[in-house]
């Protein structure tokens, strides 16, 4: 694999940082800290190169808050001025990220989302008498820093970008080490990317034709009951050995 080299000086470009404001304020312009921020715009842009510039980001400045969708989940928004940085971090990083996705990835990516999952999984059935449904355990949560900055550094040869990735992971925790926060940017780009090397292990390993993931929810489609038994037996030893997660209970077995 062909690692991407010397890449964080474009993140605090003034472009940039303008760019990932105008992403980071759509659809907010009537906010107070939005209003805020644009009047003293230049100086709050230039503020958030230097701290780039010197490394130190101003970050891990959360709001929690509960929402229902339709399940209860605990939310954490990133400040808005944290928010650029997130945004300007994704606009050099996210053609990357998304270049080592495979084709049946799903979430957090330009031109494929939920509807266009629910078509493959429709054509998937045509082709397969039977399929595994799994979804991960607590999977944000779960999440193991060091691991994900491992990965990370497979697809990025830059020790100041893996940095800044460690500084915004280590804002948070579940235990020690553990968990993304629900709700940002950065967490739900390289969430999806955390399961990237299980999606490819499984087209490129276990030479599955018929195979889905929307974060971390995924669908096997197999010809019998005792070919997914067989999967299933694998995918858990996988998740568990090499990424530190568990599969849900609920995991089911459909003709």
């Amino acid at each position: 694999m062909i690692r991407i080299g010397f890449i964080y000086d474009q993140i605090y470009t003034y472009e940039n940082l303008c760019i990932a404001f105008i992403k980071a304020a759509k659809g907010k312009y009537q906010r107070k800290d939005v209003i805020l921020f644009k009047e003293s715009f230049d100086t709050n842009i230039l503020t958030i190169q230097q701290q780039l510039m010197d490394h130190s980001p101003d970050i891990g400045n959360y709001i929690f808050f509960k929402v229902h969708d339709p399940k209860p989940r605990d939310i954490c928004a990133a400040s808005f001025n944290e928010r650029i940085l997130h945004h300007a971090i994704m606009n050099v990083c996210e053609p990357y990220l998304d270049a080592f996705a495979i084709y049946d990835s799903y979430a957090c990516r330009k031109n494929k989302g939920s509807h266009k999952a629910v078509q493959r999984a429709k054509s998937f059935c045509k082709k397969f008498g039977w399929y595994l449904k799994m979804d991960v355990k607590k999977y944000f949560d779960s999440i193991d820093h060091l691991i994900l900055i491992d990965l990370l550094a497979r697809r990025f040869k830059d020790d100041d970008l893996l940095d800044l990735f460690s500084k915004i992971f280590n804002t948070y925790h579940i235990q020690t080490g553990k968990g993304l926060p629900i709700g940002n940017l950065i967490s739900q780009h390289t969430a999806n990317f955390y399961l990237g090397t299980f999606d490819r292990w499984i087209k490129e390993t276990l030479k599955i034709k018929g195979y889905i993931r929307y974060m971390d929810d995924f669908l096997v489609f197999g010809t019998g009951r005792h070919e997914l038994k067989e999967t299933l037996v694998k995918i858990q030893h996988y998740l568990k050995s090499k990424l530190s997660l568990d599969l849900k209970k609920n995991v089911q077995l459909i003709k």
